[in-house]
């Protein structure tokens, strides 16, 4: 693995938690980079693998296909953040693997380190870890909650300003569909939102 991944992995687990070196060394030794192309899938619904991934370089997002094909975008994850279908997984050594029912999908040419089973968590049983991925969930789940209350009491300019608070630097990485499928509107509603947002 480059060292430059192995940096950049350590300062950023180092800032949710301190991790003794065997314990980075411990998840170097589970984890292995791949190229995922912009448009391709690190995760797609029904599969039961990997179980993380650790995003090195590039944009992704979370999303439900509901039955008639519409897609919901949930999440968005970038550089420093960790992606898995099945966040229990993390801190509950009794979960059981399970597919995925939602897609983690490149808006980028993107890096990943990736472990791919679910029983590879064992490797990772040192304290350190249920800090870190705790503090993970909690972060994600934070802004998840925080979207489903907007939805239902916020107007559609206010969620977009909390899109952006969120989810800093990432505007012009994302297709304006993209944005207005996580915000609730049409593209057209978020087009207008933006000009009039603007001219002010």
């Amino acid at each position: 693995m480059s060292e430059s991944y192995i940096i950049q992995l350590s300062k950023a687990i180092n800032t949710y938690a301190s991790v003794p070196d065997d314990e980075l060394i411990k998840f170097i030794t589970v984890a292995h980079p791949v190229e995922v192309k912009k448009s391709e899938y690190f995760i797609k619904a029904g599969d039961l693998e990997p179980w993380l991934g650790f995003i090195i370089s590039g944009v992704f997002r979370g999303f439900h296909v509901d039955d008639t094909g519409a897609e919901f975008t949930k999440h968005f994850f970038k550089e420093n953040d960790f992606m898995t279908a099945n966040s229990r997984s993390l801190v509950d050594k009794d979960f059981v693997k399970k597919e995925s029912d939602y897609y983690f999908q490149a808006l980028e040419d993107s890096t990943v380190l990736k472990i791919d089973r679910v029983e590879q968590r064992e490797c990772l049983s040192h304290p350190c870890w249920q800090e870190i991925f705790a503090k993970e969930i909690e972060h994600v789940h934070t802004i998840e909650e925080r979207r489903i209350k907007q939805l239902l009491l916020a107007d559609a300019e206010t969620r977009y300003f909390n899109f952006l608070q969120d989810f800093p630097s990432l505007e012009h990485r994302i297709k304006q569909s993209h944005i207005a499928s996580y915000v609730g509107v049409s593209p057209v509603s978020l087009s207008r939102i933006r000009t009039h947002i603007k001219s002010n």
